[in-house]
């Protein structure tokens, strides 16, 4: 499993195996000007002020227990794309899952929150389940915005269950990943979505910019 989210003549394509299709679409634009380094188009997420969910569904994993996932993010808050949340409000914008029958659901997922006390101020947050809690806190990183962020989001199952080796960290450009290595996260994933969805509200607007979504088993 290597995906490569490439964006080419106004097209969204997975470089590898399998298929990236458009999810509920309503607010997703491929543009040149959510372009990244390298790239011709990049993805925007555009927040209308609803509750409105818009990512893409890419179904290719199989039965992953090691998922690397890189990805450009850039919160543009300036014309024309005027990004803006309101203090202290969160939603998620990328989410791995197990949606085979009988399957847990959304495995981990990358949580955008605007921090308090005032700008432009953002964080990324990595959350997994485990056996015996299914929503724990990892680690976050501080997003700059108007400025391109180089998010790298490392997931291991568990061996078995009960057996606390699992493994999750988040990472921001060079610095130094923040996560576990005891987590109880005997898992698999079978779907990975990107956008923006679950907890969205009327005070998130304007255009998030996504690019060279790239997600692989081994380093």
């Amino acid at each position: 499993m290597r995906k490569l989210l490439a964006i080419c003549l106004g097209v969204v394509f997975v470089i590898g195996v399998g298929a990236m299709p458009a999810g509920a679409a309503t607010g997703l634009n491929v543009i040149a000007g959510c372009a990244q380094g390298g790239s011709s188009f990049g993805l925007e997420v555009d927040y209308d002020g609803t509750d409105t969910n818009a990512f893409l569904i890419d179904n290719s994993p199989t039965n992953e227990t090691r998922v690397i996932t890189t990805v450009f993010l850039r919160l543009n808050t300036g014309a024309p794309f005027n990004f803006t949340m309101a203090a202290g409000d969160k939603h998620q914008v990328l989410r791995w899952r197990d949606v085979g029958a009988g399957g847990a659901g959304t495995v981990y997922r990358l949580t955008l929150r605007r921090q308090t006390g005032g700008g432009q101020n953002y964080t990324v947050s990595l959350w997994i389940q485990n056996e015996s809690e299914p929503d724990a806190f990892v680690g976050e990183k501080l997003i700059t915005a108007d400025a391109w962020q180089f998010l790298t989001i490392d997931w291991q199952a568990a061996t078995s269950v009960s057996a606390n080796d699992g493994a999750a960290s988040i990472n921001k450009g060079a610095g130094t990943p923040k996560g576990t290595t005891t987590a109880d996260n005997f898992f698999i994933v079978d779907q990975e979505q990107l956008g923006g969805f679950a907890g969205i509200d009327a005070a998130t607007t304007g255009g998030a910019c996504w690019d060279n979504y790239d997600s692989r088993r081994a380093p």
